[in-house]
């Protein structure tokens, strides 16, 4: 039976009509470009956006923010019922959402259905040596060589990183790459003398950076001496009594009547390979003088004595 019935009418939202025939939606809108999670290094952007509506459109207003809180906000005035909208923006290195909101001649206002993300990357990662990297201008006594770096991009991430080894002439003589966060690698060279490495990262977007080079002293070879004087087996009747040594490169050298455990200290030239001591204590008796030389990478001659 319909006697009784009612007929209710309902917007196409869900909201039952009032009588009122005017226009009661919010206009309907389109982000065009840039699309959705785009990810760049171009600073200038034009954002695009579509409206449509049932009556004539009024304005629309572009909205961008990052975590710092509304970046921009530009209104524009638009007429019809099908229109778009464009606003170059300059941009710096940041990560962005935008959205359009828009208003039509019956003051019906929204914004878009959902929010664009716009990533804008100038910026190179970072990167670090860090322990236990060999040190610059070290002098070491093995022969490899330690490098370990560190990497990190806030906004895209690591594309890549590469290690890269040099002779001392600087011809490239191995690399490894690898598209982690950290690296730790060590070379195995063949022959004393000076190497240098240095490392390049790059992100997704191919913004760049380097280490500085680094330059590490390989020596296995322990330093040799020549004892001067005094002289072995011979005997002394005064003191001072003269100690001198001549050694092949810059090292370090003292000298001992007890098999090291009390030491004495040279006077060593500017080339660090002439040393020359004075020892006025010396009792009468018979002495076993031992030396030990040590280089800069720490190799020790200690096969050095006399009587």
């Amino acid at each position: 039976d319909a006697t009784n019935a009612v007929w209710r009418t309902f917007y196409t939202n869900g909201t039952e009509w009032d009588g009122d025939c005017r226009d009661k939606l919010a206009p309907e809108m389109v982000l065009s470009s840039p699309a959705n999670n785009t990810i760049t290094n171009v600073t200038s952007q034009t954002l695009i956006c579509n409206v449509t509506d049932k009556s004539p459109i009024s304005n629309i207003t572009f909205y961008m923010w990052n975590s710092s809180g509304i970046f921009n906000t530009t209104t524009r005035s638009l007429t019809g019922y099908s229109n778009s909208s464009s606003l170059n923006v300059s941009f710096t290195s940041n990560s962005y959402e935008w959205s359009c909101f828009a208003t039509d001649s019956f003051n019906n206002r929204g914004f878009a259905d959902y929010n664009h993300t716009l990533i804008v990357d100038l910026v190179p990662p970072q990167i670090n040596f860090t322990y236990p990297s060999d040190l610059n201008n070290s002098y070491i006594s093995r022969r490899n060589i330690s490098v370990n770096l560190t990497f990190l991009d806030t906004l895209i991430g690591i594309e890549n990183a590469s290690i890269y080894l040099f002779n001392s002439s600087r011809d490239l003589i191995n690399s490894t790459t690898y598209n982690i966060s950290s690296i730790y690698y060590v070379f195995t060279v063949y022959d004393d003398g000076a190497y240098y490495f240095n490392s390049s990262v790059s992100d997704t977007l191919g913004n760049v950076n380097h280490t500085e080079t680094r330059q590490v002293n390989i020596d296995t070879v322990i330093p040799l001496l020549d004892i001067i004087s005094p002289n072995n087996g011979q005997n002394y009747s005064e003191v001072p009594l003269s100690f001198n040594l001549s050694v092949s490169e810059n090292s370090s050298a003292v000298y001992s009547f007890d098999g090291g455990i009390t030491n004495y200290t040279f006077i060593v030239n500017t080339s660090g390979t002439g040393f020359n001591a004075s020892n006025s204590t010396l009792a009468d008796g018979n002495y076993l003088v031992r030396f030990y030389v040590n280089d800069s990478a720490g190799n020790l001659n200690n096969t050095e004595s006399i009587n």
